[in-house]
């Protein structure tokens, strides 16, 4: 990394789907836009929909087929004990993928990078100064430090709470939800297959990954007394009717936790700043659209932008920020409706605080 500092247009923070997506599209518009990409965590059991092809060729990126595994049909267990499958490729011509989010988030920021985007890889913002009406980013990695200077910057580094540029945007959280995963192995019928179960702690969702399946248990942090292991995750599915017949954690199987909450930031754009992706709000993975809402969100970004920059006027950021909000209202009120038809245990914690929710969301 060069230690002296450049100028660019725009900095996006943030190497996922939202920021790769808006510095591809800055760079194929022609302007010049560092794209500040962190090192990539471990995260599993994400996926594409059937729209996510669609999405991406929208945006002028080509999903190459060897990323992630296919999944073509979609069994779920919820509302009733009844099974429901739905094969995705009959309905949408195409099916959905699940994809290994480091070499996913690689080929976004390839395809930035071939259209004219400075990618910083494995380098973070250790702070943003905004001075003379520009920001300049302090970058570092592995001991080295540089700066860059932008006239716009995009923060889409995810579900983290605290802003790199304004620490006193925080995120209004609506539930406690967490994801315990782990690797198992299913039957070969079900190679291709992905499964959502409900059960009465909360529900599972399993999806194909290098062989074998993850299998994702969601959960909220207030219900657990201690961090989830393989025992908790085996009781967890001796509970469900479908997923109990299909396959076993092993005791020795390495359990992951990480945050599953639905939340958004209390502040979506200052200024000549603006958030995207993760970093504006977040959907538990019940949606099953994260990736494709973030590569939309990263281009609608860039687009406020250039506008912006063109009219010499914040109208088109106040206008993406509050387009940005109402559609995670929307979203929220369709999530509502969906945890509403789990209707079998309505006095269990989990489900009442959903009940709740949906209550109060159709006051």
């Amino acid at each position: 990394m060069d230690e002296t500092s450049a100028t660019y247009f725009a900095a996006v923070i943030g190497g996922g789907p939202a920021g790769s997506a808006c510095a591809l599209r800055l760079a194929r518009l022609g302007y010049p836009v560092a794209l500040i990409a962190d090192e990539p965590g471990a995260r599993v059991g994400e996926t594409g929909g059937p729209r996510l092809t669609r999405t991406m060729d929208r945006s002028g990126i080509s999903l190459r087929r060897d990323i992630g595994w296919p999944v073509e049909r979609f069994h779920s267990v919820w509302g009733s004990a009844d099974e429901a499958v739905r094969d995705e490729v009959f309905w949408h011509a195409t099916g959905g993928r699940s994809l290994p989010r480091p070499v996913f988030d690689r080929h976004l920021q390839d395809a930035a990078a071939e259209v004219g985007a400075t990618v910083f890889r494995n380098v973070s913002a250790a702070g943003v100064i905004c001075e003379a009406d520009r920001f300049c980013i302090h970058l570092r990695h592995v001991g080295r430090s540089a700066t860059c200077v932008a006239e716009f910057i995009i923060e889409a580094s995810g579900r983290r709470t605290r802003s790199v540029v304004h620490p006193d945007a925080s995120r209004y959280f609506v539930d406690g939800l967490v994801c315990a995963s782990v690797l198992v192995d299913l039957p070969a019928r079900m190679t291709a297959s992905a499964i959502v179960e409900a059960v009465p702690t909360g529900w599972f969702y399993v999806v194909p990954f290098e062989g074998r399946h993850v299998l994702c248990f969601f959960t909220d942090a207030d219900l657990l007394t201690a961090r989830p292991d393989a025992s908790f995750l085996r009781q967890m599915l001796a509970s469900s009717s479908l997923l109990a017949g299909l396959t076993r954690v092993d005791g020795t199987s390495g359990v992951g936790v990480r945050d599953a909450r639905t939340s958004i930031r209390t502040l979506l754009w200052r200024g000549k700043w603006i958030v995207a992706g993760d970093a504006a709000w977040t959907l538990d993975p019940l949606s099953g659209d994260g990736i494709e809402r973030a590569v939309d969100s990263g281009t609608a970004a860039a687009d406020a932008i250039v506008k912006a920059f063109q009219s010499k006027s914040s109208r088109p950021l106040r206008q993406y920020a509050v387009a940005s909000a109402e559609k995670f209202r929307r979203l929220l009120a369709a999530r509502h409706d969906v945890y509403g038809r789990e209707m079998r245990w309505r006095q269990a914690p989990f489900w009442r605080s959903r009940a709740l929710a949906v209550s109060l969301g159709s006051s």
